[in-house]
């Protein structure tokens, strides 16, 4: 998408889409500013940096709906699905939350393996941030952080 950027702008400026425009200005500016940050503009970063963008937009709203501010919740609403449209298709919670399992089963399969004498490995939220990191090598979606919890919670 990185590499894309430029046409998709000028496609919207032909097109007179300025809030597609504006969107996409703002995209752009995220990853040249990571770029300036010495950051590799890879898929992953992509994910994030888009990621954070529609955080950041669903933060405002809901300042916005405090402050009754609704058109600007609608403007809102609007970039979130202009910036939607360039992430890619997001697993389900539920397929997030199986295969979290099933990395939680094999973390624990390994550790039991380590211990010799017979009895076996009991988890614990400590066990959370390299259960984490074993999830995030395949999914690094913001939400895979709550999930982990969610689903490690079961098994303490």
């Amino acid at each position: 998408m990185y590499k894309e950027i430029q046409d998709l702008i000028s496609q919207a400026l032909k097109a007179g889409d300025t809030r597609k425009l504006n969107t996409l200005r703002l995209i752009k500016s995220e990853f040249l500013l990571a770029e300036k940050n010495k950051v590799e503009i890879t898929d992953s970063v992509e994910i994030k940096i888009l990621s954070k963008m529609i955080t950041q937009r669903q933060d405002s709203i809901e300042q916005y709906k405090k402050a009754n501010r609704f058109d600007l919740v609608q403007k809102e609403e609007e970039e979130i699905a202009i910036i939607k449209q360039y992430l890619p298709e997001q697993p389900s919670e539920e397929f997030l939350k199986n295969y979290i399992r099933k990395c939680i089963d094999g973390y624990k399969e390994s550790a039991d393996s380590i211990i010799s004498n017979g009895t076996t490995y009991s988890l614990s939220m400590k066990d959370m941030k390299p259960i984490m990191n074993i999830v995030k090598e395949k999914y690094d979606f913001p939400i895979v952080g709550k999930l982990v919890s969610e689903v490690l919670k079961e098994y303490v």
